[in-house]
């Protein structure tokens, strides 16, 4: 069979981050409004915030990019007949059946990157370790992976060269738990000004900031999850459901206490020919000092397909947030997206995001409905020893369509930009842990003073894949 053909690799697609940062909400109740809640629709988290989901296929799950299942397999047939054949004989125990038809797909169409992992299940189960251990390096240096499969197929690696135990979690729920420990240099999103200028009817006046509206600086202790369950068959797709959990517990600024909260299923419906549809719901809950800030809710669609050597990706998502105590973060935001995902020399990838929404307050919301626009690259790549870097930059801006408030630039629209760099590296300590470390520098810049901020935060964190 050739394996040297050039292949389309997969992109991650463009689903939540599992946590958002804060915006000091308690201190200054419109401070964030418009920014905190368009940020929480980004697909791109920073380097300390959970990995954007894409879950490893167990046998039998329809891959992101497989293409529609036809009826009966046939020596010759269709695509779509042979897969279904395919998964139909790893689900009823019979890999060599299997791996023969998958064999044919891949050399049919070998952009199938589905089809390469089932493959490597496939040999593997039909006991034939070198080629399925070849399978997978294939995948990995042909395709641009998602961390969480990344991270699962580097552990199939291992004990398959190691041990020879597979974990095989049709049936099983999977993911990652995270456990870690930092420190953030403005927890409260503190004032950068240590005076703000006030328009009032009788001059300007440079009014103090105060102690507690400067930042502050605190450890925490970080806990995180992002699971999926099995999936399981829905038209002619696949659904499973999903759960992602961030939390972070400080160690004296207990109000800033925060913990994000995601539940609910991701729907893949293959292509008949390349590409494929994606969909998204999730039930939303963000707690900020042990109190209920928001509740949501958020729908995505995106359609992924191949270009050139590379990945894209466009979509759209509506998000609805009900405050629970300020009326002013209460609204929707509509946005659309586009993506692209490419291989790069050396087994290194880069990606890239542009997002651009409009925010609609349900309530009189100062500014009024804002635009926004978010720009996120990423450079990822492998180092000696199984570790990996990956490097990021954000950036957004935010412009209000109505004066912020008289008593600033005389009822000046706010005009807000952010940027962030981040950095990780990733260290293995086994078959089932890694250590990561990580930094992230983020500024904050605006027209208005009240909205100039920036901070540092730095973790330390061990993640352990399970199912």
């Amino acid at each position: 069979m050739q394996k040297n053909n050039k292949v389309t690799p997969p992109i991650a697609p463009a689903l939540p981050a599992a946590g958002c940062r804060a915006q000091g909400v308690r201190r200054r109740a419109g401070l964030a409004a418009g920014l905190a809640i368009l940020l929480l629709a980004g697909a791109f988290a920073a380097a300390a915030a959970e990995p954007a989901l894409s879950a490893p296929r167990a046998p039998g799950v329809v891959p992101d990019d497989a293409p529609s299942r036809g009826a009966g397999p046939a020596a010759g047939g269709s695509v779509e007949a042979l897969y279904a054949a395919a998964t139909a004989a790893l689900d009823e125990g019979q890999p060599a059946r299997a791996r023969e038809m998958l064999e044919e797909i891949v050399s049919r169409r070998p952009e199938f990157a589905g089809a390469w992992l089932d493959l490597a299940l496939a040999a593997y189960r039909a006991g034939d370790v070198e080629a399925a251990i070849e399978h997978l390096a294939y995948l990995r240096t042909h395709f641009v992976l998602p961390p969480v499969l990344s991270a699962q197929i580097d552990d199939w690696n291992r004990r398959w060269q190691q041990t020879g135990v597979a974990r095989d979690a049709t049936d099983a729920w999977q993911g990652e738990v995270t456990f870690g420990v930092g420190y953030d240099t403005n927890v409260n999103s503190g004032l950068a000004r240590k005076s703000l200028s006030l328009t009032l009817p009788d001059g300007n006046l440079d009014f103090p900031v105060g102690k507690a509206s400067r930042p502050i600086a605190d450890t925490f202790a970080l806990l995180g999850l992002t699971a999926w369950g099995p999936a399981q068959p829905l038209w002619q797709g696949r659904v499973r459901p999903v759960v992602l959990l961030r939390g972070k517990r400080m160690l004296s600024e207990t109000d800033y206490d925060s913990l994000d909260l995601q539940a609910g299923g991701i729907y893949v419906q293959p292509a008949e020919t390349v590409g494929s549809w994606r969909l998204g719901g999730f039930l939303l809950q963000d707690r900020l000092g042990g109190r209920v800030l928001s509740n949501g809710a958020r729908l995505d669609v995106q359609r992924i397909r191949p270009w050139s050597d590379c990945q894209l990706a466009t979509g759209a998502e509506l998000e609805m947030r009900q405050a629970s105590a300020d009326a002013d973060m209460t609204g929707a935001i509509y946005s659309l997206n586009g993506g692209v995902s490419c291989p790069l020399p050396g087994e290194a990838s880069f990606a890239g995001q542009l997002r651009v929404g409009r925010t609609q307050p349900r309530a009189d919301w100062p500014g009024g409905p804002k635009n926004g626009i978010e720009l996120a690259l990423q450079y990822s790549r492998p180092l000696p020893g199984g570790r990996r870097v990956d490097l990021g930059w954000r950036a957004s801006w935010l412009n209000d369509t109505e004066g912020y408030s008289s008593l600033l630039h005389d009822n000046a629209e706010r005009r807000v930009q952010r940027q962030g760099l981040s950095a990780a590296l990733r260290q293995p300590l086994g078959a089932e842990w890694d250590a990561v470390f990580s930094v992230e520098v983020l500024r904050q810049k605006s027209n208005l003073e009240l909205f100039e901020y920036d901070t540092r935060l730095f973790l330390l964190s061990f993640v352990r894949r399970f199912g």
